[in-house]
């Protein structure tokens, strides 16, 4: 249900929603209105895909939680650690390597975790992710990814079989409780909604966000305002954020 409301609400399906609608508009001979949507969802696709809005979505997820570019003084204090990586999704392809099976998301996720692992002395890597679609739990490909990139198997621990963060934080509860102190690392746009639902469990996490989209630059690119798809893709996983956030804290109880 959250799926197909998520999917029904992004930028692009709106857009489409809007053109449909003016056509219908249009074949029942109402052209004033009809051109007047039609000119309005030209003008949301334009917003949503050039010109700032985009990154101004993304930068307000992405800024909630700072970089853990140094460890806090209370995570090496000796005590076992565990850094929880978040599943991004992966394609089960036994021709690649485990690394290339994953996708980017997953992949800097999991490169994020392996620096805050090494970073800690005495850590676990904790891996999640259900198999989904595909044939493999992500929570294994995950783990051959990190073993190939030097990782010890013996400080690995695989959580499978979850499909969301609401998942993934009953299945680090239930196995774990509040014994250890926790890192969870995911996408840095992600990372809001992955510590509330983590907290609303009664988890303390520290968050170690990867992937961030907007970083400071001294150079101001040209042609910002000219539609592109990666500024569609932005102001989508944006929007898929906010309906996440939206429909946590509905169903929370």
């Amino acid at each position: 249900m959250r799926g197909l409301l998520t999917q029904l609400l992004m930028p692009l399906s709106i857009f489409w929603l809007m053109v449909f609608f003016s056509v219908l508009l249009l074949l029942f001979k109402k052209r004033s209105a009809g051109y007047g949507v039609m000119v309005f969802s030209l003008i949301w696709l334009w917003i949503f895909s050039a010109g700032p809005v985009p990154d101004m979505l993304m930068k307000s997820l992405e800024q909630r939680y700072t970089a853990l570019v140094e460890i806090p003084e209370d995570l090496l204090d000796g005590r076992e650690v565990h850094i929880m990586v978040l599943g991004g999704g992966h394609v089960s392809d036994q021709s690649l390597p485990p690394s290339n099976q994953l996708n980017v998301t997953a992949l800097g996720r999991l490169m994020e975790g392996i620096r805050v692992h090494t970073a800690i002395p005495g850590s676990k890597l904790i891996v999640s992710g259900g198999s989904g679609f595909d044939s493999t739990d992500q929570a294994e490909v995950l783990a051959q990814a990190a073993i190939s990139f030097g990782v010890d198997e013996s400080s690995i621990i695989k959580l499978g079989e979850s499909t969301n963060t609401f998942q993934e934080a009953r299945a680090y509860f239930n196995k774990f409780g509040v014994t250890y102190p926790l890192v969870v690392v995911t996408s840095a746009s992600h990372m809001h909604r992955a510590i509330w639902v983590f907290e609303n469990r009664g988890l303390s996490p520290v968050a170690a966000p990867a992937n961030h989209k907007i970083k400071d630059r001294n150079v101001r690119y040209p042609y910002e305002w000219i539609p592109k798809a990666e500024k569609i893709r932005r102001s989508e996983r944006a929007f898929h954020e906010y309906i996440g956030i939206l429909w946590y804290r509905l169903t929370a109880n």
